[in-house]
């Protein structure tokens, strides 16, 4: 399959894939179109998130913590570098206090930065669920082989129980 499954292991349509809860949220903030509805049903399948913090979990084990949802970047080393390696060059940027001069270009600058690396969490973010889903729609779709399987094995043992009614007397 390809796909990593870190936290997912209760699939079945009864209960929560992370935890195995039968109780369910009816109000799952909105995560992500085509992913998750507001009532933690992966789109797609039968299987669902009994939380918001079931989906973080298996979230979080697919993501570096850099990109974690509501991070802020401070643990992300190469966005402080880059940050400080600008503000460390540019020391006219900072008033007599040691705040950030509003419309100086590094003001500028950093705000650009920020929103280049909240973009690139945010895909991050949007890749790793994406790939939940595809995982779940997987498993679903072996769920139904499953059940084809087994329905037309039952389908055989039928017909070989006629055929056996028949021909043996």
């Amino acid at each position: 399959m390809g796909l990593i499954m870190a936290h997912l292991k209760y699939f079945r349509p009864d209960c929560c894939v992370v935890c195995g809860s039968t109780n369910r949220t009816s109000t799952f903030p909105y995560f992500e179109p085509h992913v998750i509805d507001s009532n933690g049903v992966a789109f797609g399948t039968e299987f669902w998130f009994c939380s918001y913090d079931c989906f973080l979990m298996e979230l979080h084990a697919l993501l570096e913590r850099r990109f974690w949802p509501g991070s802020k970047g401070h643990e992300d080393d190469d966005l402080l570098y880059r940050l400080g390696d600008l503000e460390h060059n540019n020391p006219d940027a900072f008033d007599w206090f040691g705040n950030l001069k509003e419309n100086h270009w590094v003001a500028r600058e950093t705000r650009k930065i920020v929103q280049e690396w909240r973009a690139k969490r945010d895909q991050e973010i949007r890749q790793k669920a994406l790939s939940i889903k595809h995982a779940l729609e997987w498993q679903a779709d072996r769920n139904r082989r499953i059940e084809a399987v087994k329905a037309e094995l039952e389908r055989w043992e039928r017909d070989r129980e006629d055929v056996d009614y028949w021909f043996n007397d």
